[in-house]
């Protein structure tokens, strides 16, 4: 007799271990972060390097030896400092002949007139005459300049970055002889996220610090944020400007860029772009875990808040925890086992 309650027993085990897989299947695991609250505003910290307000390359307008050309590389000179001359000596010599050929065709175009106004002269003769002057005008402009063009002096104040020929040498017209810094300012170069690029209104202020100067935090302004990026990174650049009265501050310096972002409003939540869902009426909502069962809370995108996070403002705040990603299938009342994911939502 004992024999028959097998098939019994075996049944009730099976029909038990269904129930049970079935109560697991109906609570779905989801990733989740847990709510918690913070009162101070979002900092992002990014990389950068440093580099002159400007870098000019210095050349002649025309061509000879450098008779004077005594620069130094890291050499500081004021605006308007002298810095070279090619022989100045042909140059010369083409002003003075110019000069004489201006005289003499000024003139003949003062007779010209004189004896136009009194009709012995026809008026073809008297329209060579004055396009002959022109033309030696204009010749004596071009050695006036070419003359003044075999001199170059500092278009700003700053520093020498390159001497790229020596005194003696024959330079050509155009070819660079020394690589002048504009240090007046310093520029900050580094690479933002696409998030931060499109919602710059958001920046509230920016701070850049260096490696040799760590006491130090200079304020900078945004000069330009780029519209394409780079194809490495996909990074967009971003170019800051910071004021600089004194000469300690030196390219290529690594530095490290403060961005921090304008304050959320009071009861919103900083919540990871992946949290958020829609539908096609235009509602926002996101899913929150209430006694390990879903809840539908509806949101307000108000700002971003970091590379993939926005700050929203919720309708309720009731919800342990709020679903990070994966929220497509889940539906409302439905129960659910929490896997913390290691990341934390900002209550503001």
């Amino acid at each position: 007799m004992r024999l028959y309650w097998w098939p019994v027993l075996l049944l009730m085990a099976a029909c038990s271990s269904k129930e049970n897989e079935t109560q697991n299947q109906k609570a779905a695991l989801v990733k989740a972060i847990k709510v918690q609250s913070v009162q101070e505003g979002s900092k992002h910290i990014y990389t950068g390097i440093s580099a002159p307000n400007k870098e000019v390359a210095l050349s002649f307008r025309v061509s000879g030896p450098l008779s004077a050309f005594n620069l130094e590389e890291g050499q500081y000179l004021k605006k308007g400092a002298f810095m070279g001359q090619i022989d100045p000596r042909d140059f010369k010599i083409n002003l003075n002949k110019a000069e004489a050929s201006f005289e003499q065709r000024k003139a003949d175009r003062d007779r010209a007139e004189r004896l136009h106004g009194k009709n012995n002269i026809s008026q073809q003769q008297y329209d060579l005459a004055i396009a002959q002057f022109q033309n030696a005008e204009a010749e004596l402009n071009n050695a006036k300049n070419a003359l003044r063009d075999t001199r170059i002096s500092a278009p700003f104040s700053g520093f020498v970055k390159t001497v790229d020929v020596e005194k003696g040498e024959h330079v050509a017209a155009s070819q660079q002889v020394v690589t002048f810094l504009d240090f007046s300012k310093l520029k900050v170069r580094c690479s933002i996220p696409e998030a931060l690029a499109l919602n710059q209104d958001q920046i509230e202020k920016v701070t850049v610090s260096f490696e040799g100067l760590p006491e130090k935090a200079f304020d900078a302004r945004i000069k330009e944020i780029g519209r394409d990026p780079d194809h490495i990174r996909f990074a967009y650049p971003m170019i800051l400007e910071i004021d600089q009265p004194e000469k300690g501050l030196i390219g290529g310096m690594p530095a490290e860029v403060s961005v921090y972002l304008k304050e959320g409003d009071a009861n919103g939540i900083m919540l990871p772009s992946t949290a958020l869902m829609g539908r096609p009426n235009g509602e926002i909502y996101v899913w929150g875990v209430k006694n390990g069962h879903l809840e539908k809370v509806q949101v307000e995108v108000k700002n971003l808040a970091n590379n993939d996070w926005v700050n929203v403002l919720p309708a309720s705040q009731d919800s342990e925890w709020i679903v990070s990603a994966g929220g497509t299938y889940l539906h409302e009342g439905q129960e659910v086992r929490v896997k913390e994911e290691v990341r934390n939502v900002s209550m503001r």
